[in-house]
Order: structure tokens, then sequence, then C-alpha cells
């Protein structure tokens, strides 16, 4: 049995990762901001982003949450626009995505859990996340 493990993680949490996991930040942009990051990560791919219009519809309905209800924006706003099913639509027809799905999991594969693969952007958690989606995919749908 091949073991797999693909994690998520936080820009925020890059430094604490270790040095020997293999990194792959899936944000549309590169973050120049963060200074060494270069150094840190193994691969940007921005094919397992969000699309910019899905991303932006989520956050203006975050913003109309906020205000209201702090503590369930994220959640709200996801279920709103669809986030989960429009995003999986997008990376399950879009035959770059599905390589570098499958690419990444083969890196994991190959290293038989003795080091971990992270997937990783700028939300803090991956409850709502594209992160966790596409974790699952690559974990239990054999992309």
């Amino acid at each position: 049995m091949i073991i797999l493990v693909i994690r998520t993680c936080s820009l925020k949490d890059v430094d604490g990762l270790s040095k020997t996991s293999y990194k792959v930040l899936v944000t549309h942009y590169y973050p120049f901001y963060i200074k060494g990051l270069k150094g840190k990560i193994n691969e940007w791919l921005p094919s397992l982003a969000p699309s910019k219009e899905l991303l932006n519809e989520y956050r203006e309905e975050v913003k109309k949450f906020k205000t209201e209800q702090p503590k369930k924006a994220c959640e709200l706003a996801w279920n709103i626009v669809s986030y989960d099913s429009r995003f999986r639509r997008q990376i399950l027809n879009n035959p770059l995505s599905i390589s570098e799905l499958k690419r990444i999991r083969d890196i994991g594969r190959q290293l038989r859990g003795k080091r971990m693969v992270y997937l990783i952007c700028h939300e803090r958690t991956d409850d709502y996340c594209h992160r966790r989606i596409l974790q699952e995919l690559m974990e239990k749908y054999e992309v």
C-alpha cells in the first residue's frame, strides 16, 4: 500500500514547516511581499487557485456578513456563492489543473509519508478554502 499524505497550510505558517517537506503554493498571485518565501516554496501552481471571479464573489459576500455575523461570515459566503461545487467544476474541467493535481499526488506518493506535501495559500484555516478541496481530490477521488 502506498501512503499519501497531503496537508494544508497558511502562508503565515510556512516558517514552521519542516525544511524537508514539499511545499506547493496554490495562489493566483505570487506573494512577493513575503521576504525569503522563494527559498521556502518548492512550486507555485496558479492553475490550482480559484478563478478570480469566484474568489472576488466570495470575498464580497464575506464583507457583507463581517459586521452582522463575523463568526459565520465565511460559512455564509461559501454557501451563497456555491464555492465548493464551482471550484470542483473549475478544476475537473481544466486538463492542466488535473495534470498538476496528479503530478503533486504522485510526488506525495513517492515521498511515502516520510516527508509531507503541503498545499499553501493565504487563508488562515482550510475550513472555507480551496486547499481542502484540492486535498480531497488528491486523497479520495484519485484524480
